[in-house]
C-alpha cells in the first residue's frame, strides 16, 4: 500500500449476532470473532475451540503450526465459578 508491502489486514463488524470472519492473506490466516459475552455464556472459549480445531487440521495435512498457536490451543478449558 502506497509502495510498501501489506503486513496485516484486519476488519471488524457491527452486528447484533456473533460473526466469525476468516481471511487468508500473504501466507497468514487472520480470524476475527465478534460476539456478545453477555448473550453467550463461555464465549471466551470460542477462540481456544477454533485454535484447537485449526491445529488438528494442520497436523492432519502436515502444515507448519506457529508455536504461539500451539501454546494458545493447549490452554485448558476451565471455567471460573463466580462466588456469591
Amino acid at each position: 500500500m502506497l509502495g510498501k508491502p501489506v503486513t496485516t489486514c484486519r476488519f471488524s463488524v457491527g452486528h447484533i449476532h456473533s460473526v466469525l470472519s476468516i481471511l487468508s492473506f500473504n501466507g497468514m490466516l487472520n480470524i476475527t470473532l465478534c460476539a456478545d459475552d453477555e448473550a453467550i455464556p463461555g464465549v471466551q472459549y470460542f477462540a481456544v475451540f477454533y485454535m484447537k480445531a485449526l491445529v488438528a487440521i494442520a497436523e492432519e495435512y502436515n502444515v507448519a503450526i506457529p508455536e504461539s498457536v500451539k501454546v494458545a490451543a493447549a490452554k485448558p478449558l476451565v471455567s471460573k465459578v463466580k462466588e456469591s
